[in-house]
């Protein structure tokens, strides 16, 4: 198995969507009102360079041999948070213009529902993986190289949320150290309840 990993770049904004999308396409189609505005917004958001949720300014990216992209992440600590929180409200304000005030409104809903990285924790998001190219090792790759930089680099544990929409992820984050901490119980109607999980070093 040879995948490139690097850190993300502007031009990957339409190749990535897709697979940004998918880690969350509930919670994306409510802040975003459906799957075609949320993929638009992705990609817009993903190539500015001001540091957001998903923006390529702390993603990483998959390649395989021939130089696609064919998986996401966007990893971060507490010090990311303060400033991707900032940066996520101002493209939203840029992307919708004078009718941002309703997708802002979604997004503090959404915000309400996830607690931040704690102190000393690096924290998963945004992770996807091509939909031809899933089962093949890829997810299990990328996790075991964000833990291994965490670990090097003195954080004390590794977190990510996981739809009970998504058992085969769960099973995925299990087999890869991670135990469930916390049932997280959803505020929207169709978006799912999910579980907080984490793994300690």
């Amino acid at each position: 198995m040879h995948y490139g990993f690097r850190k993300g770049k502007a031009k990957d904004s339409k190749a990535i969507a897709e697979m940004i999308y998918s880690s969350g396409p509930e919670s994306f189609d409510f802040m975003h009102f459906n799957k075609e505005n949320a993929l638009k917004y992705i990609q817009f958001e993903f190539k500015t360079s001001l540091p957001s949720f998903f923006g390529h300014t702390y993603a990483w990216v998959c390649e395989d041999l021939e130089g696609n992209v064919i998986a996401s992440s966007v990893p971060y600590g507490v010090k990311e948070n303060f400033w991707m929180t900032i940066g996520t409200v101002l493209k939203t304000i840029a992307f919708y213009k004078f009718k941002s005030s309703r997708p802002l409104r979604r997004l503090s809903v959404i915000g309400k529902m996830v607690k931040p990285p704690k102190k000393g924790e690096w924290f998963l998001s945004c992770f996807g993986v091509k939909e031809t190219m899933r089962g093949q090792g890829i997810g299990e790759f990328i996790l075991r190289q964000q833990m291994k930089w965490a670990k090097e680099n003195g954080y004390k544990s590794y977190g990510l949320y996981v739809s009970e929409k998504n058992p085969r992820a769960k099973l995925l984050y299990k087999r890869m150290g991670l135990t469930e901490k916390e049932h997280k119980i959803s505020l929207i109607k169709k978006v799912p309840n999910f579980y907080k999980m984490e793994r300690v070093f």
